[in-house]
């Protein structure tokens, strides 16, 4: 038996709520020492976890999963997560962890406080000036990266995306701005580490990577190319 399900309540307007409620006897993933939380297995990555912090992201992924199911098939639908660590206004905890190569490889990709605390601060700094600027959805299609998914994405080993400083966005996924768009709004207006403006053409990168650090932001800025089989960085002119 799995510790949480999901319950459904039908609220007066006809709105569902989903609740996580949560069992502890006679379970099968989750393991607990001495009164003390001790693993978690997850589903997905089909591990288990003795990260405390695994719990909210395992429970608020079955939520999200349902209330996908519930809204395609044209229902109203209160989600009630259970974590209140927001990256920022515009940025979830789940969306900011996400990694397809984690679930693929069933690998662990979790933050600790520091890199959490990294994370806020590019969400604050250059994320959400340029959510209020544009006003449209601007998709993050990579920000953390545990060290151990970042080799498997063939990552560089100095990446920032380790450390929670690195964030890269691909506004054509939802349109209502370009990349092109996003990548001058910063480099002219936002400070910054490093923008790269990655691959594309001259109108449009295909996504733009940005980076941002505590102390000592460089506004170093490349540009990405491909001959086909190697990848170089040349600096930005103009």
């Amino acid at each position: 038996m799995e510790f949480v399900f999901i319950e459904e309540l039908r609220g007066k307007k006809g709105e569902i709520n989903l609740i996580p409620r949560f069992i502890m006897d006679d379970i099968d993933d989750f393991m607990v020492k001495g009164q003390k939380f001790y693993a978690i297995y997850d589903s997905e990555t089909k591990m288990w976890s003795t990260n405390e912090s695994s719990v909210p992201i395992i429970v608020d992924r079955k939520l999200w999963k349902r209330y996908n199911e519930l809204i395609s098939a044209g229902e109203i639908v209160h989600v009630h997560t259970m974590q209140t660590t927001a990256i920022s206004k515009h940025v979830t905890y789940v969306e900011a962890t996400h990694s397809q190569t984690a679930i693929r490889y069933r690998k662990e990709n979790i933050p600790n406080e520091e890199e959490l605390a990294a994370m806020r601060l590019i969400a604050e700094k250059v994320f959400e000036p340029l959510r209020a600027y544009f006003k449209v959805p601007l998709a993050i299609t990579s920000f953390f990266r545990s060290k151990q998914v970042n080799v498997l994405v063939g990552g560089s080993a100095h990446s920032q995306h380790t450390k929670g400083e690195a964030m890269d966005i691909n506004a054509a996924v939802w349109g209502g701005a370009t990349n092109g768009e996003i990548f001058f709004y910063i480099k002219n207006n936002l400070l910054f580490d490093q923008l790269i403006w990655e691959f594309g053409d001259d109108k449009n990168p295909d996504w733009v990577h940005v980076s941002y650090t505590n102390i000592g932001n460089r506004r170093q800025i490349l540009r990405a190319k491909s001959n086909g089989h190697n990848t170089t960085y040349e600096s930005w002119i103009g």
